[in-house]
């Protein structure tokens, strides 16, 4: 039978039960297990009685005697897990106690995340590449050193796009950098606002017009609208038996503040709002909200946090457009120049402000600041010499400094 590629995921996320657990087979969301028992189930070698050990920990009521125990069997399950191997059946249980299934640690994550409960950064370092917005959600409830420590490791990795992980799969952690980098704006560590500055830029369109100019080739451009739903992922008959033994089973997905379904708000840097939803591991969710990645638009939204302003108090953006109808001749280069220059000086005082709130070292204030990236259109027509070409960039000093880049178009 030819399965789908999201039913092929379902199934190799749910696995299926190990022989010889009836007793475990037989147990429903209505079973009333002792508490010693859920810590049995918690501390056992079969992922399905984890899961259901862990299902069980997440219904106890607030305050319950017993959480404090929950708690630290399932973090150290999670400090010391190993997914289930490449090679072999990933339908059924090593037996390993450290190697239990991906379901009966997405059981447990679900479980610490409903509960509203923290693990240490050493529970979740060997859990982030397989599960990294449930990483995420439960490192921002970390306390601010251990916080700020853990994020930093995931920070660094932002760049490491090309590496692939121990399963021969390329590393979840540099997608996800962005989230990593807004929730450390909140306790930013030495360091981290060069590099944020650094990697910024500011892409600015410097347009060229003349009397025939029409406002139609400056604006307009239809709005995008994703369209894409959840879809129910359909298990062949055969499988229906193997999930029925399962707790149910949960996922969980980051989306930005436009979403309607109602998420949990994880974090919010000058008007940039990520929050996450919960839903079944047997639904493939929407991409139409998901968060951007660690583009120069979430670094403008990150230096607007340091600085304690809207993002659109902020003097520059991340993309800009300026119109100039400058005559033919040397009025190119001059009006080009003249705008450089102001863009430049915005960028400084961003620099400036960030030095004066301690947030830049006086040798990092002299040696970053974000980069601008000019593009200069020409669309005179009526300009039979004059207009702006490559060569012009070596003829006139646009901007001595090397983090300016000018580069020209004609049209």
């Amino acid at each position: 039978m030819n399965l789908s590629h999201l039913t092929l995921t379902a199934m190799l996320l749910i696995g299926s039960s190990a022989p010889g657990l009836a007793q475990v087979q037989s147990i429903t969301v209505d079973s009333e297990p002792t508490p010693e028992q859920i810590k049995a189930w918690l501390g056992s070698s079969e992922s399905l009685e984890v899961a259901w050990g862990a299902w069980f920990a997440g219904k106890t009521a607030d305050g319950d005697m017993n959480d404090d125990a929950y708690v630290t069997i399932m973090a150290r399950r999670m400090a010391r897990w190993i997914p289930e191997p490449i090679e072999g059946n990933r339908f059924q249980d090593s037996h390993d106690p450290i190697r239990i299934t991906r379901s009966a640690m997405s059981e447990i994550l679900y479980a610490l995340i409903e509960k509203n409960e923290s693990v240490p950064a050493l529970s979740l370092e060997p859990i982030a590449r397989k599960f990294p917005t449930e990483a995420l959600i439960l490192a921002a409830r970390l306390h601010d050193q251990e916080r700020t420590q853990f994020l930093g490791w995931w920070y660094e990795k932002r760049n490491d796009a090309a590496r692939v992980n121990w399963d021969d799969k390329p590393d979840p952690l540099p997608n996800y950098s962005a989230i990593a980098a807004m929730l450390l704006s909140k306790t930013p560590p030495p360091g981290f606002a060069a590099s944020v500055v650094a990697e910024s830029d500011e892409k600015l369109a410097f347009w060229l017009a003349d009397s025939s100019w029409e406002d139609s080739r400056w604006y307009g451009g239809a709005t995008r609208v994703c369209k894409d739903q959840d879809q129910e992922i359909q298990l062949p008959s055969e499988m229906e038996d193997d999930v029925r033994v399962w707790p149910p089973l949960f996922q969980y997905q980051l989306q930005t503040d436009v979403s309607p379904e109602g998420e949990l708000l994880l974090v919010e840097v000058s008007g940039y709002r990520i929050g996450y939803r919960r839903i079944s591991i047997l639904t493939r969710p929407s991409f139409c909200r998901q968060p951007d990645k660690l583009t120069d638009e979430v670094r403008h939204h990150i230096l607007a946090e340091l600085l304690g302003l809207r993002d659109d108090e902020m003097p520059w953006q991340a993309q800009e457009r300026q119109l100039s109808f400058a005559a033919c001749g040397s009025e190119t280069a001059v009006a080009l120049k003249k705008q450089v220059s102001v863009q430049e000086s915005k960028l400084t005082a961003t620099v400036q402000a960030l030095f004066s709130k301690g947030l830049l070292t006086k040798q990092e204030a002299r040696d970053v600041r974000p980069r601008l990236t000019v593009t200069a259109i020409d669309v005179r027509s009526s300009c039979s010499h004059g207009r702006m070409h490559s060569t012009e960039a070596n003829r006139v000093a646009v901007s001595n400094d090397p983090r300016t880049l000018v580069s020209f178009d004609l049209r």
